[in-house]
């Protein structure tokens, strides 16, 4: 009996695709972008902008059909910048964002748990990009198929 050796080569670098130059700066544009508008929406009452930024996300990597798992992480990340800096510079600019806090946590009933309020901020802000993202996925490639041919 005798058995099949399979030599499996390495694709030489002429085969490999290589990015091209303008898709450098499609995940830092979007992600500063994505940033401002999360920050704008904050400041302007939008609660739900890191939803918008992480539907936009997500049908821009669903109609290209690449790095998707990488769409949700800088959703993510830019939900979370996005509202982390501004309260940041607000609570060093002196405006009383911790007290806030603090008033809306003694109003649910943790008295004096402003850290609390502040995280449960951020997070919600991270799971609605997240969700975003994953409906901009998920529409997308549903109404945009690939197609088959029949030959």
């Amino acid at each position: 009996m005798t058995k099949a050796i399979s030599v499996h080569t390495p694709l030489s670098a002429e085969s490999e695709p290589q990015p091209r130059p303008a898709n450098r700066f499609v995940w830092p544009a979007g992600a500063v972008l994505g940033i401002l508008v999360v920050w704008f929406g904050s400041d302007l009452g939008l609660w739900f902008a890191p939803v918008v930024v992480g539907l936009l996300a997500g049908i821009g990597t669903g109609l290209r059909r690449n790095r998707w798992p990488a769409a949700y992480g800088l959703a993510a990340l830019v939900a979370v910048v996005g509202w982390v800096l501004p309260l940041g510079l607000r609570a060093v600019a002196g405006q009383p964002v911790m007290g806030a806090a603090n008033t809306t946590a003694d109003l649910a009933g943790f008295a004096g748990a402003g850290s609390v309020v502040l995280a449960a901020t951020v997070i919600v802000a991270l799971l609605q990009s997240v969700v975003g993202t994953w409906l901009g996925r998920a529409v997308t490639c549903w109404l945009v198929r690939p197609t088959t041919s029949s030959e």
